[in-house]
């Protein structure tokens, strides 16, 4: 057998990794409820409760800049029966009108909000208008959202606003998206064991690190968010090494 020697190498510095943007993608509401034999009503209403325990925890972290919530997808709003998708509505708003009563989230939505009712939709921009002039962090929820939906609103965009033909960068599409300005998703946590991201923030997570919770969302508990944010801190200390 042959051996080979490795030159030792120098320990990495324990410097904690920042986390800048923290996304969720929160699963398991409906079989939350099943399990218990509970209306499904009752488990998105527990999961937006957990929605503004989820943003109590972030602010806890002085560095986190940006949170992203996706409350409700184009395939939830299109394939759901009206009863509960009026469910999801009004839980919607009354986790973004919690969010906004905090004072201390300055709020974005992000997806197309042409799918929602206009009362809601009128609802939930009122909300943001309140906390134009918040100086915390970012709450971005994402509410009748497709990743596909937002790509191809910002080419839009840059469409519109094109002044020359020139080659087209990263930075004219970030500028486009639903998120312009802020920094891409460091952390996605996605529960409910579910390892597929279902087209959340396809452009802001292609670094990010994935962390997969076992529990339904109702249940994940502000142990799991640490652990979370724990297995980030171990992946970007072992890059590179």
């Amino acid at each position: 057998m042959t051996s080979t020697a490795h030159t030792a190498l120098a320990p990495l510095p324990e410097q904690r990794p920042v986390l800048r943007h923290i996304a969720l993608v929160p699963d398991g509401n409906r079989r939350w409820a099943r399990d218990r034999d509970l209306p499904v009503s009752e488990g998105h209403r527990q999961g937006g409760e957990r929605c503004i325990d989820f943003l109590d925890w972030c602010g806890k972290y002085p560095e986190i800049e940006s949170v992203s919530v996706g409350l409700s997808t184009v395939e939830n709003l299109a394939r759901r029966p009206a009863g509960e998708v009026e469910g999801v509505d009004r839980v919607t708003e009354e986790v973004i009108g919690q969010a906004a009563a905090t004072g201390r989230w300055r709020l974005n939505l992000m997806g197309n909000l042409d799918l929602l009712t206009p009362s809601l939709a009128q609802t939930l921009r009122a909300a943001v208008t309140a906390t134009a002039d918040v100086a915390g962090p970012v709450a971005n929820f994402a509410v009748g959202y497709s990743g596909r939906d937002e790509l191809m609103r910002a080419v839009d965009g840059l469409r519109t606003c094109a002044t020359n033909a020139g080659p087209v960068s990263a930075g004219d599409i970030e500028r486009h998206l639903d998120t312009a300005g802020q920094p891409d998703c460091d952390l996605m946590i996605r529960t409910a064991g579910q390892t597929r991201l279902c087209g959340f923030m396809p452009w802001q997570s292609i670094y990010s690190h994935l962390h997969i919770a076992h529990t339904y969302w109702p249940d994940f508990s502000e142990s799991d968010f640490t652990h979370a944010v724990d297995s980030y801190h171990r992946s970007k200390r072992r890059m590179g090494s």
